[in-house]
């Protein structure tokens, strides 16, 4: 990491660093019995807002700032009309992540795509798929099943898996709730599930989201 980096937050288990380079807002997560990296890369802060010219797709934080406190580190900046505050808290082998979100334009702004995720690198500068990424499965949770499924299969996802197959060919796709409001994702946004395991070799990571007013998904994809 370059540039503006916190000290990292530490457990017994986990090790958390974060800094910014440029507007980039980098995050290294590593199990630190085995040295696995869980996440080394930019976090994607995602939105996409609808106007009468079209769409505006931003990727990063407009003046990010990171700073610790005890056992969290706290990110705040700007994507587009958003205030966002993003904290990960550290407990024994837990990290907790919290988001919040606040308007900050003088008006009602139409968002058509939200993601807020951490990044794992897949492939090296021209394309190949990494050794430590051949190793590395995803697992849904709670549906390992597909419910549509009749041969009774596992479902899960190698890195190419990830790359190549459609994710509108899987379960969770244009989900409508009570109120009849469909998913703001397309076809081939990502992959949707309640949680993932996430396996490199023998080691697995646990990803839940818990949402008190909303149904909220977690979205893995490959970008």
């Amino acid at each position: 990491m370059s540039k503006h980096n916190c000290e990292p937050i530490e457990s017994d288990v986990l090790s958390l660093q974060i800094g910014i380079d440029d507007q980039a807002v980098i995050l290294k997560l590593v199990h630190r019995p085995t040295g696995q990296v869980w996440a080394d890369g930019p976090i994607s802060y995602r939105v996409q807002t609808g106007h009468s010219g079209g769409a505006i797709t931003t990727n990063l934080l407009k003046n990010p700032t990171v700073q610790a406190d005890k056992n969290s580190l706290i990110i705040t900046g700007q994507a587009q009309h958003l205030a966002v505050r993003h904290e990960f808290q550290l407990e024994g082998a837990a990290l907790d992540e919290r988001i919040e979100l606040r308007n900050v334009a003088q008006e009602v702004v139409r968002v058509q795509r939200l993601e807020i995720g951490l990044t794992w690198p897949l492939t090296d500068c021209s394309g190949r798929l990494l050794q430590i990424a051949r190793q590395a499965e995803w697992v849904p949770i709670p549906l390992r099943r597909h419910p549509l499924d009749t041969t009774a299969r596992y479902e899960h996802f190698s890195a190419q898996d990830l790359i190549s197959r459609r994710p509108d060919y899987w379960f969770g796709r244009h989900a409508q709730d009570d109120a009849g409001c469909p998913t703001i994702f397309n076809s081939t946004d990502g992959w949707l599930a309640d949680g993932w395991c996430f396996t490199v070799d023998e080691h697995t990571l646990v990803v839940l989201k818990h949402a008190t007013e909303h149904c909220e998904l977690c979205v893995l994809d490959a970008d």
